[in-house]
């Protein structure tokens, strides 16, 4: 992904403005934080999601932008035995629960953008 992400960089002429790192979250993030932060793909895989929005809430400054797979879906039968087969873990959502984990992170300015297989959350930090 490092690699794609500096190609698209390259082809938009960004590249000089851009970083690239690879690491967990939130250790391999500079201190100085970020204008924008974003989760797609991620809170699927997280257990306790409140701490690392917490933590993404933190490091930005003004947008974070997240999605959540959804816990009702008709593809979600499908999804969690592959997921045991892998032996991964998953986590999904409902609205309600993504609206508390928000809260608790202390988000409270947000759009609300509901997609066929996930909840898509931007929110709103300055």
């Amino acid at each position: 992904m490092i690699d794609i992400a500096r190609k698209y960089a390259d082809e938009l002429h960004v590249a000089d403005r851009c970083e690239f790192r690879v690491g967990r979250f939130p250790d391999a993030v500079p201190e100085s934080g970020f204008d924008a932060s974003t989760a797609l793909g991620f809170f699927d895989y997280i257990e306790d999601p409140v701490s690392i929005m917490k933590a993404m809430r933190e490091k930005t400054t003004q947008t974070m932008v997240m999605s959540f797979p959804k816990a009702i879906e008709w593809r979600v039968p499908i999804r969690r035995v592959r997921f045991i087969l892998k032996g991964c873990p998953l986590f999904l959502y409902t609205r309600k629960q993504v609206e508390s984990i928000l809260k608790d992170a202390g988000i409270v300015k947000y759009d609300w953008i509901n997609l066929d297989r996930d909840y898509f959350v931007v929110a709103h930090l300055s």
